[in-house]
């Protein structure tokens, strides 16, 4: 693939024709507006971003790879937080943030076990990982009446 000539592409015909590509771009313009005047907030947002980026490059060979995604997973929702916070979409941020710290959460639970001593913990993640296989919790489901 070869690489743009520039960084910003014009809009393509038809941009803002329409209410959804409307709206998507007064939530760009808002982005370049808090990026433009509120530079101590931004730099706050870069900086938890490089935070992000420092872990994810040193995260070399991870003994549980779906923890490593859970991170990656992490960092992904923080960024898309970032771009509807800046767009002003304040109440669908905190949907983003509250998945971040999801996956951020899962991905402590899934550790091995005693590799992290101090958390109060179940011994295991694949209890979250089985919840959904043949007989996992079978008689719970019986005795509550669940369906499989």
């Amino acid at each position: 693939m070869t690489e743009p000539e520039s960084d910003e592409l014009p809009p393509p015909p038809g941009w803002r024709d329409d209410k959804l590509s409307e709206l998507l771009g007064y939530a760009r313009n808002n982005q370049f507006v808090i990026f433009a005047k509120k530079r101590a907030e931004y730099a706050l947002l870069r900086e938890i971003d490089s935070a992000f980026l420092t872990v994810g490059e040193n995260l070399i060979n991870p003994k549980n790879p779906l923890t490593a995604n859970l991170f990656y997973r992490s960092h992904s929702a923080y960024r898309a937080a970032c771009g509807t916070s800046m767009a002003g979409q304040a109440p669908e941020t905190f949907v983003l943030l509250r998945s971040r710290l999801e996956y951020a959460a899962w991905a402590l639970h899934l550790q091995e076990p005693g590799a992290r001593s101090d958390l109060a913990r179940p011994p295991s993640g694949r209890r979250r990982i089985a919840r959904h296989e043949e007989g996992f919790f079978g008689h719970q489901h019986a005795e509550r009446g669940g369906v499989r």
